[in-house]
Order: structure tokens, then C-alpha cells, then sequence
């Protein structure tokens, strides 16, 4: 019974998460006056999982010659 707490709390803070992470970018679309990522579903709710599917599929490249150690903690 325990679990259930658990699940509950992780499941609210997800759902929390993708209704900020939707409001900032809706207001910040219309502070700078700009359309926005609505073209990613009903009132853009979708852009966040395209941009998760995106990110999961990101091809990591990394140079030939050079230090990779210094190349991969750089910004991507």
C-alpha cells in the first residue's frame, strides 16, 4: 500500500512539470509576440514529446582528432 502514495506524488509532479513547462512557453510566445509550437497538436500540448522524442533520438557526434573528454561536457 505504500506504492501507491509513491506513484500518486511522482505521477502529480509529472503532470505538474508539462503544465509549466506548456505555460512558459505559451506566455513567453506571447511576450515576444510570436506564434508559438501549436502546430504540434491541439494548443501545442505535443511539442513537449516531440521535443523528448527528438532529444532521445539525437545522434551524439564526436571528433576524430582532439580531446573527446573536453568536446563531450561542452554545451550540444
Amino acid at each position: 500500500w505504500l506504492l501507491i502514495p509513491i506513484l500518486t506524488l511522482v505521477l502529480g509532479i509529472t503532470l505538474g512539470v508539462l503544465v509549466i513547462v506548456w505555460l512558459e512557453r505559451e506566455i513567453s510566445a506571447g511576450i515576444q509576440q510570436r506564434i508559438g509550437p501549436e502546430y504540434a497538436g491541439p494548443l501545442g500540448v505535443l511539442q513537449a514529446l516531440a521535443d523528448g522524442t527528438k532529444l532521445l533520438f539525437k545522434e551524439n557526434l564526436f571528433p576524430s582528432r582532439g580531446d573527446t573528454r573536453l568536446f563531450s561536457i561542452g554545451p550540444s
